[in-house]
């Protein structure tokens, strides 16, 4: 054990060996040469000549003068006990700023009819305007509840609406609201 341990013991007295310290690498200039650059242009842009710019082209707006300040008081001198108080100046009255043009209404869009099929829109349109008007007729001679009259003046402002789309030339309109007029009243004949 003795010897072992003589053995054993030996290995803690070596010394280590020493790694040699890495050389420093040579430098991409020397590879290059003494005027080598850091980074090397990737694209090169050739821009147009300049295009001569006419006066019309430039618009200069000047910002908006500021508001004018209120003037500024005095402050007013403490009253005497004996004296009224004067009264106080009324300030100069506000002017509202201009108001801005309301923007211009809004142009429809419409589908364009064939002759043939204007006369279809309103050939129907007449037609259910007259069926309405005809169950309106009969139901305003009995006596109506709350519901029922609230329904015979939705059925009413339909046809209103109807007839101004078709004084608008909207056709596919007029047809849409007289058709929602005349449910109305088919289902309170229904009642």
């Amino acid at each position: 054990m003795l010897l072992c341990f003589l053995l054993l013991s030996g290995c803690s007295f070596k010394k280590k060996p020493v790694a040699a310290a890495p050389a420093p690498p040579a430098t991409v200039t020397a590879a290059r040469g003494q005027d080598a650059t850091w980074s090397e242009p990737q694209t090169d842009v050739v821009l147009p000549r300049e295009q001569p710019l006419s006066a019309e082209a430039v618009v200069i707006r000047l910002p908006d003068p500021p508001p004018p300040e209120p003037p500024k008081r005095a402050p007013a001198p403490k009253p005497r006990a004996s004296a009224p108080p004067a009264p106080e100046p009324e300030p100069p009255p506000i002017v509202p700023a201009d108001q801005p043009a309301a923007p211009a209404p809004r142009v429809r869009i419409r589908a364009v009819e064939t002759a043939a099929e204007r006369q279809r829109l309103e050939r129907e349109v007449t037609q259910r305007r007259q069926e309405a008007n005809q169950i309106l007729a009969r139901a305003r001679t009995r006596s109506l509840n709350l519901a029922q009259r609230n329904t015979v003046q939705r059925a009413e402002a339909f046809l209103a609406q109807a007839d101004s789309a078709l004084d608008a030339g909207d056709l596919r309109q007029a047809d849409a609201l007289s058709s929602r007029a005349l449910l109305l009243c088919r289902e309170l004949a229904r009642e």
